[in-house]
C-alpha cells in the first residue's frame, strides 16, 4: 500500500512577544513537467506531476531578537527548501543510495543554510549575530531521515508512547570568549549562525499509526511530555493535533511563540475507510476558502484564551 500522511502545521507568537520568530514548512517532493509548448493537446503552461518521492517538514526558531531572528528561520526555511528543489537530484531514487550518503547530502544542505545566513548577517549596519535552530524530517516510503541543530524538537508517538528522538543542544553556562555572543542571550552551544553549528542527524523506521512531532521549545517550555502524548494519543486529525498543541501551550502562559508540526502516518487502507466514512456523512460539506482553516483555528484559539 503507499504511505499517506495526514500532516498540518500551526504558528502562534504567543502571549508574550511582540512578533512571531518562528517559521515551518510542510512540503512534497515531486517530479514535474513544465509545457510549454507541444502539439499534443495540452495548455500552455500546464504542469505533469508525477508520483511523489517523499515529504519535508521543517520548523525553525530564530534567535537573536527582532527582526533578527525571523529573518534567520525565514532565510534557513528558504535554503533548505531551495537546496531539496535544486540540488538534490537523488531524492528522485533514495532507495538507490545508502543511508551515509543521504546523511552527507543533508549536512551538505545544512551547510548551505549556515553560508546564507552568515551572508545575511553580514548585510547588517552592525553586523549584529543572527541565529536560529533547525529541525528537518524527510520521510520517504517508512524511512525517516531527520537533521536537527538547536533545541526545536522531533518526538515519535507509537503505540500510544511518546519518545523524544532529539537532544537539546544546550548549555548551563558559558565561556563568553569562545562562543558566539549569540549565546549570552540564547544557551545554546549549537545552533545556525554560530561558528560552532554541529548539527546531528538521526534515522527511524516508521510504521503505520506513527505520528511525527517537530516543534519549537515555545511548546516544550509550557507542555510536559505527558502533555504533548494527550494530544497525540487521540485520534483525531493532524490539524486537530496541532489545535491541541498551541491551545495548550498558550493556556499554560504562551511565553514564548509556539509552533507544532505533525504528521500522522497511514496507509492505503486507512484512507479509504475514511473515505468511505465521509462518502456517508449526511452532514452537507462546506467548501473552504484558502486561508480560512488557518483564519478558523486562530479565532478558536483566541476564544479559548
Amino acid at each position: 500500500m503507499p504511505l499517506k500522511l495526514d500532516c498540518f502545521g500551526l504558528t502562534h507568537q504567543g502571549l508574550h512577544r511582540p512578533a512571531n520568530e518562528d517559521q515551518f514548512m510542510i512540503a512534497d517532493l515531486t517530479r514535474c513537467v513544465h509545457v510549454h509548448f507541444s502539439s499534443l493537446s495540452m495548455d500552455d503552461g500546464e504542469t505533469l506531476n508525477g508520483a511523489t518521492q517523499g515529504q519535508i517538514l521543517m520548523v525553525a526558531d530564530g534567535l537573536g531578537g527582532r527582526p533578527n531572528g525571523e529573518r534567520a528561520s525565514r532565510v534557513a526555511i528558504d535554503t533548505m527548501a531551495n537546496y531539496f528543489t535544486d540540488l538534490l537530484p537523488w531524492f528522485f531514487q533514495p532507495d538507490q543510495k545508502p543511508s551515509d550518503e543521504i546523511d552527507e547530502e543533508l549536512r551538505l544542505a545544512l551547510d548551505r543554510c549556515q553560508e546564507a545566513i552568515q551572508r545575511e548577517s553580514a548585510t547588517l549596519p552592525d553586523q549584529e549575530a543572527m541565529g536560529t535552530t533547525l529541525t528537518m524530517a524527510w520521510i520517504t516510503r517508512l524511512e525517516l531521515h531527520l537533521i536537527h541543530v538547536g533545541d526545536s524538537r522531533a518526538y515519535l508517538h507509537r503505540e500510544h508512547r511518546l519518545r523524544r528522538i532529539t537532544d537539546d543542544q544546550t548549555i548551563q553556562t558559558f565561556d563568553y570568549d569562545r562562543f558566539h555572543r549569540i549565546v549570552a542571550k540564547h544557551p545554546l552551544w549549537s545552533c545556525l549562525g554560530l561558528p560552532e553549528m554541529l548539527p546531528v542527524l538521526y534515522r527511524e523506521s516508521l510504521q503505520p499509526a506513527d505520528r511525527l512531532l517537530l516543534c519549537t521549545d515555545g511548546l516544550t517550555g509550557e507542555l510536559a511530555d505527558e502533555e504533548i502524548a494527550k494530544c497525540l494519543d487521540h485520534d483525531q486529525s493532524a490539524s486537530e493535533t496541532c489545535q491541541c498543541l498551541v491551545q495548550g501551550a498558550l493556556r499554560h502562559g504562551g511565553r514564548d511563540n509556539v509552533t507544532a508540526v505533525v504528521a500522522h502516518i497511514r496507509n492505503g487502507i486507512d484512507t479509504m475507510l475514511a473515505r468511505e466514512v465521509e462518502a456517508t456523512d449526511e452532514r452537507p460539506a462546506a467548501e473552504a476558502e484558502p486561508g480560512s482553516v488557518a483564519a478558523a483555528l486562530e479565532s478558536e484559539l483566541l476564544a479559548t484564551i
